[in-house]
């Protein structure tokens, strides 16, 4: 589908492989830092091709008190699944719409509004398959002709209101509510009737690769009517203070998480005229998975960490220690993350900086991590956790008027308590 990032709208993306700092919050292994453009006048562009469009305006009040960022994009990949091995109607549809508003009614205060919507559709008519399959002395093949369909549905919705406070030069004091919601739906009623034939396999024959003998026939019915509802309401304060030579960021942090979970889904296997699994008196279905969960749980947080400048001789070096600590009240789990980066910029002809970092890193799981593949909750499941050491530099330099960057590094994780994931078609589990 389409990631969060839409190009149109930011001015940087910074990703972090590891070693990152206790601001970053809680996440094993990554972090990802976006920042929005300034506009200062108006403007847009807009794209269209085979796979979709998109399209963007941005523009500034005189006083360029007021901004605003909006964008609108569609994908689709229908033309890129015509070569899958089921044939059949594919309809994958992904569209977003995202909007970044500021207003600084004077020079220390300023409200951000970050909206997002988006929608993810799946609908697929699957008409027949066809495998070969076995050995060379034994070639067979597999034929499924398909009744029914499935629509698979994902639309998330994000706000964040940002009041940013700026009381004097060098102080920054944020107050962060943000609400996110996800709606899923996973549908589906498809009928599956099969034959296996074995394959006429001698060279020079007019028969050659065609059916000469009919193993095995059946069908199979899938059903599913599953549908997630989840909402996350978050509270934060960020601050910041600059000195000479010190950088000094804070904050706390509120989450409330509500989950919904209704599963209904089942697989009717029948061969020969048989149901599999077979009992005699009953028909079985081979598969089966239904839940009705409902969750709320709420989680608190707070980081602080201190950013040391030291001017030498031949180089400057910065020093950033941090710790960050968590409650996940799901199973009572407090979770605390020390923080530490070191980086030097030699006085070099080439703008070089090197940097050395490392930490304890948790994240706490998701809903659907804690979810069992049978619908049932794992209610003494434990946050996936990680150490980071990582070595890194940076090389800037300037080609064609325009500045570069060349960034390299190497790190080293040790994970533990971490929780495997199946995809299936487009599901996660």
């Amino acid at each position: 589908g389409l990631s969060f990032v839409n190009s149109d709208l930011v001015s940087s993306v910074k990703f972090s492989a590891g070693g990152y700092d206790a601001r970053y919050g809680d996440k094993m292994s990554s972090a990802l830092d976006i920042s929005y453009r300034r506009p200062k006048s108006f403007g847009g562009s807009a794209s269209v091709s085979l796979l979709g469009a998109s399209a963007h305006v941005e523009g500034a009040s005189k006083t360029e008190q007021f901004t605003f960022l909006a964008g609108y994009r569609y994908k689709t990949t229908s033309y890129l699944l015509n070569t899958l091995e089921t044939s059949g109607d594919y309809k994958p549809q992904f569209s977003d719409f995202q909007t970044m508003l500021t207003y600084s009614p004077s020079r220390k205060f300023e409200i951000s509004f970050l909206g997002n919507y988006g929608s993810n559709k799946y609908q697929f008519i699957p008409s027949e398959t066809d495998v070969e399959f076995g050995t060379k002395d034994l070639p067979l093949n597999l034929r499924v002709y398909y009744e029914g369909q499935e629509v698979d549905r994902f639309d998330t919705y994000l706000g964040a209101l940002t009041f940013n406070f700026k009381p004097r030069a060098g102080l920054s004091l944020k107050l962060i509510t943000s609400a996110f919601r996800t709606s899923e739906e996973e549908t589906f009623d498809i009928l599956g009737q099969y034959w296996i034939n074995e394959l006429d396999n001698t060279l020079n024959s007019d028969t050659y690769g065609d059916s000469i003998l009919n193993v095995g026939v059946g069908s199979l019915l899938s059903h599913a009517r599953n549908y997630l509802e989840a909402m996350v309401i978050s509270l934060s304060h960020v601050g910041s203070y600059r000195t000479e030579g010190r950088h000094l960021q804070w904050g706390l942090s509120y989450q409330y998480q509500e989950f919904y979970d209704n599963i209904n889904e089942w697989e009717l296997l029948d061969s020969i005229g048989y149901s599999i699994p077979y009992d005699g008196e009953q028909i079985i279905l081979s598969e089966s998975r239904r839940s009705d969960n409902h969750i709320t749980y709420d989680q608190f947080s707070a980081f602080f960490q201190n950013t040391r400048e030291i001017n030498a001789d031949g180089a400057d070096v910065f020093i950033t220690a941090g710790l960050r600590g968590t409650v996940w009240n799901f199973n009572q789990t407090t979770m605390i993350s020390p923080r530490l980066t070191i980086s030097t910029q030699p006085n070099w002809k080439p703008d070089m900086m090197f940097h050395l970092s490392g930490g304890y890193y948790y994240q706490p799981p998701f809903y659907k991590e804690m979810r069992r593949p049978d619908g049932s909750i794992n209610e003494d499941i434990l946050p996936q956790r990680s150490i980071h050491l990582l070595l890194g530099g940076d090389y800037i330099f300037t080609m064609l008027d325009r500045p570069f960057k060349i960034t390299g590094e190497a790190y080293y994780k040790w994970l533990s308590n971490v929780i495997p994931y199946k995809i299936e078609n487009v599901r996660i589990s």
